[in-house]
């Protein structure tokens, strides 16, 4: 992520505000300190598959978010899967 421009940043830190909209909202905050105190998302590396591509339609359905402390998977086939883990310290 840290490769990526200004606004492709800024989609990350907006993909990651959108996956966490389910969560409780102290956990949410916990998320944000614990991606914080790693430096936040430019420690973060940005993963995708063409395997699993949900109706070959080029919009990848399988990707991680991985960094210090951080891990993140989300599997869009056959049904949606996805795990995050997140901690303080990497």
């Amino acid at each position: 992520v840290s490769e990526l421009d200004g606004q492709q940043k800024q989609l990350v830190s907006q993909l990651v505000e959108m996956m966490l909209r389910p969560f409780r909202a102290c956990d949410v905050e916990e998320v944000r300190e614990c991606l914080a105190a790693n430096n936040g998302v430019d420690k973060l590396q940005l993963t995708y598959f063409k395997e699993g591509d949900i109706g070959n339609d080029g919009v990848w359905d399988i990707w991680k978010l991985e960094g210090p402390a951080f891990s993140w998977f989300f599997r869009g086939s056959p049904h949606v899967h996805t795990w995050l883990n997140v901690a303080r310290k990497a």
